[in-house]
C-alpha cells in the first residue's frame, strides 16, 4: 500500500472530481476506502499485500508485526475481483497441508486459474514464490 502522502494526494484528486460531479460509482467508493486508509496510516496501522502464508479466504486478518511492533492488516484472497471464496479456500486448505514452494506448486494444488495467477503476479503476491520447482537447500 502506498504511503500516507500518496494516499492523501489520490484522495484529493478524487474529491476534486467528485466536487465537479465527474466521479463514477467505483471512484466514489474508492474515496471512502482512501479515507479509511488515511485514518489507518495516521494511527500506525498498515495494510500488507495478500500473503499466501497468512491471508484467509474471505476475512481480513490483524497481525502484530514483530519487527516493527505495529499492527498490520492482511487482506483476504477474495479482495481480488475475479477470485471467489472457493478459490481462496482452496489456497488456504493447500497451505495447511504444506506451504507453497513455487508458482507451479500453487497452480497444481489449488483452483487458481491462469488469469488469477496473472493478477497475483501483477500485484507482486507471487514474488515470494520460485518460478518453478527447484530443489533448495538451507545452509
Amino acid at each position: 500500500m502506498a504511503g500516507y502522502q500518496k494516499t492523501k494526494d489520490r484522495l484529493n484528486e478524487l474529491e476534486i472530481k467528485a466536487n465537479q460531479k465527474q466521479t463514477s460509482t467505483k471512484e466514489n467508493d474508492l474515496i471512502i476506502t482512501l479515507e479509511v486508509a488515511l485514518e489507518m496510516l495516521a494511527r500506525g496501522i498498515e495494510l500488507t499485500n495478500i500473503d499466501f502464508n497468512q491471508s484467509l479466504a474471505d476475512r481480513f486478518l490483524v497481525i502484530d508485526d514483530q519487527e516493527s511492533g505495529k499492527k498490520k492488516i492482511v487482506p483476504p484472497f477474495n479482495v481480488i475481483d475475479s477470485l471467489g471464496i472457493a478459490v481462496g479456500e482452496s489456497i488456504v486448505r493447500a497451505r495447511e497441508v504444506k506451504l507453497f514452494q513455487s508458482i507451479n506448486d500453487l497452480k497444481t494444488r489449488t483452483q487458481v486459474t491462469q488469469t488469477q495467477l496473472k493478477i497475483f503476479t501483477e500485484l507482486e503476491v507471487t514474488d515470494s514464490l520460485n518460478n518453478d520447482e527447484q530443489l533448495s537447500f538451507a545452509f
